[in-house]
């Protein structure tokens, strides 16, 4: 395996990191302000996606060479964590005062040792890797978008579905609150509790469906009870879209809208 991904961190600052995988071996190294290596500890992850990635090459990088048992390493890195910096010598000293510089007969630092990768590591990482490129990707786009000089977020999510650009949204899409038009077709744009409403609003105000199908036996429950069942089995573009049932989804500036062909 050979990744290579490219992200801004929380301080945003550009870092690349290369990530290999070969034989049961894990190497990772990356760019990062001018320099390049072992960069993990300056990286400054701002999202869950790039933390677990800096933790995965903290814990795995050349994982056929640790100095030490997993035992031993903890120790090390408890001691180091209360401001003490490594020194082979040091190290030694300090693990032979809590009587692990001998752990299950092996003595620190006489060798390398081997962890194997667990086996659905490198399925992990490629996910990783593809969730921190979309969200780069996001957040240029939505850069992009707030450049245009459009203030209202829904015309830039049905912008966005639509495949359109800026400024062809700002002069062609009509409309506000929910119900917007573009070239002579009208689309609903909905936060998600505004999608759940007028789902439900819909059911349960034409209630002729709920009706026929607690004739024909279909059902047994009470209106709002089964307005909620169709909603979750069938889904909310087969109700607000009677075109062909599509349901666009598309997120800016933090909240994802929802796009209905009305």
């Amino acid at each position: 395996m050979n990744r290579k991904v490219s992200f801004k961190d929380k301080e945003n600052n550009l870092a690349t990191i290369e990530i290999e995988i070969a034989d049961n071996r894990l190497s990772m190294c990356g760019e990062y302000r001018g320099g390049g290596g072992q960069c993990l500890d300056n990286i400054k992850p701002k999202n869950k996606e790039q933390d677990r990635l800096i933790e995965i090459w903290k814990r795995w990088h050349l994982n056929d060479l640790h100095a030490g048992t997993e035992k031993q390493e903890a120790a090390i890195d408890r001691w180091i964590k209360k401001g003490n910096h490594y020194d082979y010598e040091k190290v030694c000293k300090h693990l032979k005062r809590i009587h692990l510089f001998t752990d299950h007969g092996y003595k620190y630092g006489h060798g390398w040792l081997k962890r194997d990768l667990p086996n659905d590591l490198e399925q992990e990482i490629n996910t990783l890797c593809d969730r921190i490129t979309r969200i780069e990707e996001t957040e240029k786009e939505n850069l992009r978008w707030k450049n245009a000089d459009i203030d209202d977020d829904r015309i830039i999510a049905l912008a966005k579905y639509l495949d359109i650009e800026p400024y062809e949204a700002k002069e062609y899409i009509t409309g506000n609150g929910e119900r917007y038009a573009y070239a002579g077709q009208d689309y609903l744009v909905l936060t998600d509790t505004e999608a759940d409403s007028k789902c439900r609003e819909d059911l349960v105000d034409n209630d002729e469906l709920w009706k026929q199908a607690v004739q024909h036996g279909d059902t047994a429950l009470g209106l709002e009870e089964w307005a909620d069942q169709v909603i979750s089995i069938d889904g909310r573009g087969s109700i607000l879209n009677r075109y062909d049932g599509d349901e666009g989804q598309e997120e800016v500036n933090g909240e994802w809208y929802f796009i209905y062909r009305d």
